[in-house]
């Protein structure tokens, strides 16, 4: 029996239809198939050999935010039959043209070491600055067929150069999941949740831990995910203590490695007892460790935006306000729907630009009522979707993470 059948066999949806009322693509799309339930008949279909074609878009249109999910009485596992779904979609794509090879240069650029990834950045930033990602616009080449990635160029924050990082502790109570590309596009917030993690007791990276792997899941790369995820297991049995990570999608993603490697009998234990070592950030804070409650009177209006790796899949959203209202100079307040998807979704803005657009149409509209200078986010394809709609608008306002603003506000500095 495949993955994907034991996955409709634990809980069969019953068709009540809770989930298109927190499905963001239903909601702009208002069609059958463009909600969860439709979606599941045909995750069903594909399943069985049955050719889409036409239909697969629907398919292809979900952001796998997992809101259906996070409120499914019945609890029907959906985010394991996305995962299947995309690799049957995957598997009957071609493997040809320019779209395709420029993806699996992307996809293998993850999985380089460290200072590999950042030469390419390097030279990157130095494109950026020469203004040639702006021919990118100038040109359309991003409109072209297979070419979506290019959109990404274009959507690309203004690249930072590399900080210097707090010293590593040999005898370190946190081990740190740096992820593949987040602490090159924000060197800041990285070196923000480092100076954290050592003075909550300092923290170890590992040299041989790669990729989480979500991003490639989200492709519809499932081999490859599972090969990462075996490599991270080894990588972190070595050693002791917590792992922790600032990137809800990395989290969601290492804390799910149980279930990626379901039914292997060699790895489903080993992956369980990892899982269970991982930590959000905001979960191995004290909140005692920041400065006094916040006055809101004297304070910058600041809003958190919740990602959907942390609060649908984690369950992780009053724990970073917690944090966060320690806070003297910062007056948090709240859009109308924090719990929305942006339409970051990983890669999907790439292959979904105008549903993409349309859900951070939403986020901004509340964004720019809460009267808030600050947009704070935790995951980093959430904060480039939001810096890009920012600077298209010529908006002043900033998009930080959490740990940027706890960090400059420790009682006790390093």
């Amino acid at each position: 029996m495949t993955d994907f059948h034991r996955s409709f066999d634990l809980l069969e949806c019953v068709s009540c239809g809770l989930c298109l009322e927190v499905c963001p693509s239903y909601e702009i799309l208002r069609e059958e198939g463009a909600g969860p339930r439709g979606r599941i008949l045909l995750m069903d279909l594909l399943s069985r050999g049955t050719r889409l074609e036409e239909w697969s878009r629907h398919l292809e249109q979900c952001v796998g935010c997992l809101a259906c999910e996070a409120h499914c009485p019945a609890g029907v596992p959906y985010a394991s039959m996305l995962d299947q779904a995309r690799r049957r979609i995957r598997e009957r794509k071609p493997d040809s043209g320019f779209g395709h090879w420029l993806e699996r240069k992307f996809l293998d650029f993850l999985l380089q070491p460290r200072d590999v990834r950042e030469k390419g950045f390097s030279r990157l930033r130095w494109a950026q600055r020469l203004g040639l990602l702006g021919l990118l616009r100038i040109l359309h080449l991003e409109r072209l067929p297979s070419f979506s990635l290019f959109r990404g160029l274009s959507f690309l924050p203004q690249l930072r150069s590399p900080r210097a990082r707090p010293a590593e502790d040999p005898q370190a109570r946190f081990l740190h999941f740096p992820g593949c590309i987040d602490g090159l596009f924000f060197p800041a917030e990285e070196e923000a949740c480092l100076r954290l993690l050592s003075a909550s007791g300092g923290y170890r990276e590992l040299p041989d831990s790669v990729c989480c792997g979500a991003v490639h899941r989200h492709r519809g790369e499932m081999s490859v995910s599972r090969k990462l995820a075996k490599q991270n297991i080894l990588a972190f049995e070595k050693e002791e203590g917590p792992v922790v990570s600032r990137s809800s999608a990395c989290v969601a993603a290492l804390k799910d490695y149980a279930n990626w490697l379901s039914g292997d009998p060699a790895w489903e234990d080993r992956a369980r007892a990892f899982s269970e070592r991982v930590r959000d950030w905001s979960e191995i804070l004290d909140p005692d460790s920041f400065g006094g409650e916040g006055r809101p009177g004297q304070s910058i209006r600041a809003v958190y935006d919740d990602p959907c790796h942390a609060i649908h899949v984690q369950g992780i959203s009053e724990g970073p306000r917690k944090l966060l209202r320690r806070l003297p100079d910062l007056h948090l307040v709240e859009m109308a729907h924090p719990e929305r998807c942006c339409g970051a979704g990983g890669t999907w803005f790439l292959d979904q630009p105008e549903l993409s657009q349309e859900m951070i149409g939403w986020k901004m509209k509340e964004f720019e009522k809460s009267g808030a200078r600050i947009l704070i986010t935790s995951n980093p394809g959430c904060r480039i979707q939001w810096e890009a709609v920012f600077a298209r608008r010529k908006s002043p306002a900033q998009v930080l993470h959490p740990v940027e603003l706890l960090a400059e506000n420790l009682k006790e500095k390093l």
